[in-house]
Parts: structure tokens; C-alpha cells; sequence
């Protein structure tokens, strides 16, 4: 079984679902999408802040392992400004994430990608990329 991230719940299905779907899963973080998902339309957010987190108290508050949205972190998340609703998809180097979190009110225009550890998120660091959201 796969899961894949789609707006606004996860969905399960099965590897031949994935290839009709044209949506493929990476060992990493995120699903990496050989084209948008089927009914959504990309927009560019443009060039933005790009920086990565794991479920510390340091990097979170109290509750680490809980997204904004109450949600239990897991891969392909990601926190978004407040201008973004939560559910919605984000497109980062062709790899599909799902905004599940919450940045900062003084980042009002980074997004932060959860990974499980925190070795892989310094190991991301502070990157400037392309956000793409599908709606």
C-alpha cells in the first residue's frame, strides 16, 4: 500500500493506482509528482524562503509530534504561512507536499518542511526555491 497526500485527506491506494494517478512515491519526504495531480492547476508563489524542521520542543512548542492543524506530523508536511489553508498542496521541485502546519507570524513568506529526524533537516538547511500551489 501507498499513501498519498491529496487536498484535503490521505488517501490509500494501490501501485497501479499510482501510475494512472502519475504520482510516485520517494523514499524521503514527500511524493515526487511526474505531473500535478489529476483536476488541479498550478500557480507560482515565486522564489521563497525554503527551511526545514523535526518534532523537537526547540524547533516546535509542547506539543512536537502535533501539526497546527491537530494532525500528527508525518512525511510530505509542511508549514505554510498563515495565508495558505491548511490542506492545501504545495510544489516544491516537483515533489508534492501537503500544508499541515503553520510557520511563524514573522515568516510571512517561508514555508518549512517536517522531516522525521533532526540530522535530515539541518542537512536541508535554508534553501531559496519555487513554490508552486495547486489548487
Amino acid at each position: 500500500m501507498f499513501m498519498l497526500f491529496y487536498k484535503p485527506t490521505i488517501i490509500s491506494t494501490s501501485p497501479t493506482e499510482v501510475e494512472t494517478q502519475r504520482l510516485v512515491i520517494r523514499g524521503g519526504n514527500s511524493i515526487v509528482g511526474l505531473s500535478s495531480p489529476p483536476g488541479f492547476s498550478e500557480k507560482s508563489l515565486g522564489m521563497m524562503v525554503v527551511t526545514a524542521y523535526s518534532s523537537t520542543v526547540d524547533q516546535c512548542d509542547s506539543t512536537p509530534f502535533i501539526t497546527a492543524n491537530g494532525e500528527r506530523v508525518s512525511e510530505g508536511g509542511i508549514a505554510c504561512p498563515r495565508y495558505i489553508p491548511f490542506g492545501t498542496l504545495v510544489k516544491i521541485d516537483d515533489e508534492i507536499y501537503t500544508c499541515n502546519d503553520r510557520m511563524n507570524e514573522r515568516y510571512a513568506h517561508r514555508f518549512d518542511i517536517w522531516f522525521a529526524s533532526t540530522e535530515q533537516a539541518t542537512q536541508f538547511g535554508k534553501q531559496v526555491k519555487e513554490i508552486i500551489r495547486l489548487d
